[in-house]
């Protein structure tokens, strides 16, 4: 809860309601969707990929600019945290569950970016 909290402060302070022009969303989407999609997250990630592209989504949050995409991504990062957690505990239910709400935020980020899901997926 605590990473939520920082990301929501962050939104709060790097977000400021500005908005980005269709260029910059468009690219900043693609970045991100880029970075999730290294990941393969179609099936529930190892610990280390869930670390890994939380890892890079890391400096790519506070890019996102408004929270309509800002609010999606946040919650894309702290499922993989959440997967990384179960997977560490060796609770394969529970990262299997972290990795199904990875996947729900993924669709709703796509929405948000004008994206395809599969820009997110790598497939």
């Amino acid at each position: 809860m605590r990473r939520l909290s920082a990301a929501v402060l962050l939104c709060a302070a790097a977000c400021g309601g500005s908005a980005l022009s269709p260029q910059e969303k468009t690219e900043r989407c693609q970045d991100f969707a880029a970075a999730v999609a290294a990941g393969r997250l179609r099936t529930t990630p190892s610990e280390q990929v869930a670390r890994d592209v939380a890892a890079s989504l890391d400096n790519k949050l506070s890019r996102l600019g408004t929270p309509a995409l800002h609010t999606p991504a946040v919650q894309v990062h702290q499922h993989l945290h959440r997967v990384e957690a179960a997977q560490r505990r060796g609770d394969a239910a529970a990262a299997d569950r972290a990795s199904a709400d990875v996947r729900r935020a993924v669709s709703d980020l796509a929405d948000a970016c004008d994206l395809p899901e599969a820009a997110f997926f790598g497939d």
